[in-house]
């Protein structure tokens, strides 16, 4: 309930709030069954789950079977954990949910300069709501046990660019480790650096294709872990390529030498990317 009331109290919340008959639109819970408000109608005397953010909202806990009764009595089981029913009156999980729509003030619609409506609310909430819900971890003495798990629009995109950008300082040091290991396997200065500087602007490419010529905006987990799987293929690439040129010394000509290393060596790089690239395909689904 106490933090419930802090996000709807956060600077600029009324601006980026869904707006419904002219006020921000309440939050969907089910806390009006637990803290109902004695001067209107009991919550579970008209709830439904189309309008449960609409319910009534008092400051006192109120008689937590009768709320469950009432929970149970309409069957809105959305904000509980899937083990919750009539025979396991309990849940291990409390779901709320806080709209947000457009068009923000000073926009004509939702449409009017999407882009910008969704960068200032992409900026709002990480700067205002991202850190109060990441500060929001309970007592020792009040509620050990409570976690707190958070996202959405605004908030899980940008952690998981947040969460990217620091992997991509290991990933430096991962790559410093591979060219480390390409010189002393190559014993060339020239090849090992060469190969390093080839694996790393393979990243910024991919990453170009994926956002510019694919148009895709949405970057996931997966996103940040093909960082590092494009280091670890590189590498393997590179290794399959030189090996293979070093086995076919026996050629004296240099353009027979270099025919029979792309052609065996080929093979061997495209069953390892098409393997992986169908790994992760299985989960587009």
């Amino acid at each position: 309930y106490q933090r419930r009331v802090r996000i709807v109290a956060l600077p600029g919340y009324s601006d980026f709030c869904l707006l419904r008959r002219g006020r921000c639109s309440g939050v969907e819970s089910l806390l009006p069954f637990f803290y109902p408000n004695r001067a209107q109608l009991r919550p579970s005397s008209h709830a439904r789950d189309d309008d449960i953010d609409d319910l009534p909202l008092g400051g006192v806990l109120g008689d937590v079977e009768r709320a469950i009764d009432a929970v149970l009595r309409y069957g809105i089981f959305y904000y509980t954990d899937k083990q919750f029913s009539a025979t396991y009156r309990r849940s291990t999980l409390f779901r709320m949910q806080f709209q947000f729509g457009a068009p923000l003030p000073g926009y004509d619609s939702h449409r009017d300069r999407y882009t910008e409506q969704e960068s200032r609310f992409g900026d709002w909430a990480m700067s205002q709501l991202h850190p109060l819900l990441a500060s929001m971890r309970p007592a020792r003495d009040v509620a050990p046990d409570v976690r707190v798990f958070y996202g959405g629009d605004g908030v899980t995109e940008r952690e998981i660019l947040a969460t990217l950008y620091g992997d991509a300082s290991l990933a430096a040091v991962a790559l410093v480790l591979i060219f480390a290991l390409l010189w002393l396997n190559m014993r060339s200065l020239f090849l090992a650096a060469l190969s390093a500087f080839q694996i790393a602007v393979s990243v910024p490419f991919v990453y170009w294709m994926y956002r510019a010529v694919g148009g895709i905006r949405y970057v996931g987990v997966l996103n940040a872990i093909s960082l590092f799987l494009i280091l670890g293929i590189g590498v393997d690439d590179v290794f399959i390529f030189y090996n293979t040129f070093m086995q076919a010394a026996h050629l004296p000509d240099l353009g027979d030498r270099l025919s029979l290393t792309y052609r065996r060596a080929t093979k061997a790089t495209f069953i390892t990317s098409f393997t992986t690239a169908a790994a992760f395909a299985v989960n587009l689904g």
